[in-house]
């Protein structure tokens, strides 16, 4: 496991933007209904990337598509919609990354990690190529296959994303790469969220690299005393769920 020493100087830097930048984001809350069941919808409200709760029906993840009845998240990094410099500093910080073989391609799991590709690609010099789409309703996220997307040939593709939780999205991107025909070296992620996904993704037979976890960035945000003791400690609660 990580621990705060071993960010390096560009993490910190990333880490504290996260803090400070605020935008207009999406946020999904969950309700009960009369007969037991649950409904999920989607509010706007400004947001830092990493944000805590405002409310008891605050924030519902991907997983809660399967099983509604799971805890809520009190925290949620949302990455999308971010000035061109967080874009930009994201990429870099992947683009340290130290993978096995060089990648014919890069491609983005959408829709987070659209917006930050290109920072990759240039940094690297893996050219991209666009083979996914995505579904993104109020009650059903899915990630599918890009119409006519290219064909892979055997050539090799790194998938890129901004986290990883449960896993569920990264399984039906990998299986796409896979039906098209392209060697997936691995997934690239800026946060391992340390909740089951990354032993989900290599229990395939797949690789995942990651820059940082979880538990290093709430460990560095509390000792910088960017955020307190008690909201460390319900999201390392909540971690152990």
């Amino acid at each position: 496991m990580m621990d705060t020493k071993q960010l390096t100087q560009s993490q910190k830097e990333l880490i504290n933007l996260f803090v400070s930048t605020k935008t207009n984001a999406k946020v999904r809350r969950r309700t009960s209904n009369a007969d037991g069941t649950y409904s999920f919808n989607v509010i706007y409200r400004d947001t830092s990337p990493f944000d805590f709760a405002l409310t008891p029906e605050e924030f519902a993840l991907k997983i809660h598509e399967q099983k509604p009845d799971a805890p809520l998240s009190p925290i949620y990094i949302n990455l999308r919609s971010l000035p061109e410099n967080l874009n930009t500093k994201i990429g870099e910080v992947l683009a340290q990354i130290q993978l096995p073989e060089k990648a014919d391609f890069c491609t983005s799991i959408p829709k987070a990690a659209d917006a930050f590709i290109k920072s990759y690609s240039s940094t690297t010099g893996v050219p991209i190529v666009q083979i996914f789409d995505k579904v993104d309703g109020d009650q059903k996220r899915a990630v599918v296959a890009k119409q006519n997307a290219p064909k892979g040939n055997g050539k090799k593709i790194v998938l890129i994303d901004d986290l990883i939780v449960h896993g569920n999205s990264k399984v039906e991107a990998l299986k796409i790469a896979d039906d098209l025909g392209y060697k997936v070296i691995g997934l690239v992620v800026l946060i391992d969220r340390q909740q089951g996904g990354v032993v989900k993704i290599e229990e395939m037979g797949y690789k995942t690299f990651f820059a940082m976890n979880f538990t290093s960035i709430l460990e560095y945000l509390k000792d910088s005393k960017q955020i307190s003791q008690g909201q460390y400690r319900e999201v390392i609660d909540y971690l152990k769920k």
